[in-house]
């Protein structure tokens, strides 16, 4: 989680470092967090100050407005976008960063694993959240059967309309936020995969496949 979030926070540094000077001629910069659990801070022991949006806010005098959910997917933001309480927000914002995408996927590929599952282990189905836990957990059974598996997702059609939903939303949201404010400048993080720190050899197809549908995205 660490080094997730500094690579996150390193990277959006070197951005905001990029932007010319006049890019926020005003006293006070409004900035806006969009996005998932990335911007929130999951797990983090104070996320209201150890979040990378909080931490650029606080270190460049920003006033930080942080509309981020866990677990949000591309059409959760949208929605978010779309509500009215939230118009004025962000059409005041001059800096916005936006972290989404990994739920699509992830959301996509549980469900396709369970299914693949279930088909062959009718006497003892699984939900999605069951073998997500099982597979964070290590379970043995599950990590096994999904490396037999896996590698078919990519080139699934489970993964192509998680993707084509993703690439229309995050189309949307983007022309959502320019039609509302024209002036603000818009950071779209890299996505991550939550999986790069296993170390299990049998989980090596789950992150390698992960791995592609994040460069995908």
């Amino acid at each position: 989680m660490r080094r997730r979030f500094l690579s996150v926070l390193l990277s959006l540094c070197l951005v905001l470092g990029l932007l010319p000077a006049g890019a926020f001629a005003q006293d006070t910069i409004q900035y806006v967090a969009l996005g998932d659990s990335i911007t929130t801070g999951y797990k983090l022991d104070d996320p209201d100050a150890e979040s990378f949006a909080a931490i650029i806010a606080a270190e460049n005098g920003y006033e930080l407005t942080n509309l981020a959910a866990e677990g949000a997917t591309s059409a959760d933001l949208l929605d978010v976008i779309q509500n009215e309480a939230n118009a004025a927000t962000l059409e005041n914002a001059d800096l916005i960063t936006i972290t989404i995408g990994g739920n699509d996927l992830m959301g996509a590929l549980y469900e396709y694993l369970a299914e693949a599952y279930n088909a062959t282990h009718q006497d003892a189905a699984i939900t999605e959240q069951e073998l997500q836990k099982g597979l964070m957990a290590g379970n043995f059974t599950l990590l096994t059967f999904v490396a037999s598996v896996i590698n078919d997702f990519v080139l699934s059609d489970a993964a192509e309309d998680a993707l084509l939903d993703f690439d229309d939303n995050l189309l949307r949201i983007i022309v959502a936020l320019k039609q509302a404010n024209p002036d603000a400048t818009i950071i779209v993080a890299n996505q991550y995969n939550p999986y790069s720190h296993i170390e299990n050899s049998f989980a090596t197809d789950i992150v390698d496949a992960f791995e592609q549908g994040v460069q995908l995205l």
